[in-house]
């Protein structure tokens, strides 16, 4: 293989990389402050609410479902620490950022989705996108696993 080629290779995926997560129509952020497992707020003080996932609240009524609410800030807290971007789409009734957050990993939703850790939120949600959290959803339902094992 050629050297130059396999050097511009090396260069148009960093150079792709810098695009994912500095630039385009998110940005990437350091130090979010997690609210929940659906929410954060960025350092500017701006509050995101994840599109396409719905979390269980902190504020539950129920341990287990204060334990699942816990486990997934925790799971976002580390989804988030990998670096982002946010995609935003709008606000909710609560003046918060709706957005679409994407790590290296993939849709951050889809895979709380599919982690167990939260239910697909259809609202307003493109077909093609429903149905891939649904998808999502329907593994992890399969699986028996956060939000749905028997515990």
């Amino acid at each position: 293989m050629d050297s130059r080629f396999v050097v511009h290779s090396i260069i148009g995926v960093l150079v792709f990389s810098l695009g994912f997560f500095c630039g385009g129509v998110g940005e990437a952020v350091a130090s979010p402050r997690v609210i929940d497992g659906d929410t954060f707020e960025l350092e500017s003080g701006e509050k995101i609410r994840i599109r396409g996932v719905d979390t269980p609240e902190m504020k539950a009524k129920t341990e287990r479902d204060r334990a699942l609410a816990v486990a997934a800030k925790n799971e976002l807290e580390r989804l988030l620490q990998r670096g982002f971007r946010v995609e935003r789409i709008g606000r909710d009734k609560y003046g918060r950022t709706v957005g679409e957050v994407y790590t290296f990993g993939g849709e951050v939703a889809e895979e709380l989705i599919e982690k167990g850790f939260g239910k697909a939120y259809l609202y307003r949600l493109p077909k093609s996108k429903a149905e891939k959290m649904l998808e999502a959803q329907r593994r992890a339902q399969s699986k028996g696993i956060g939000i749905w094992s028997k515990n």
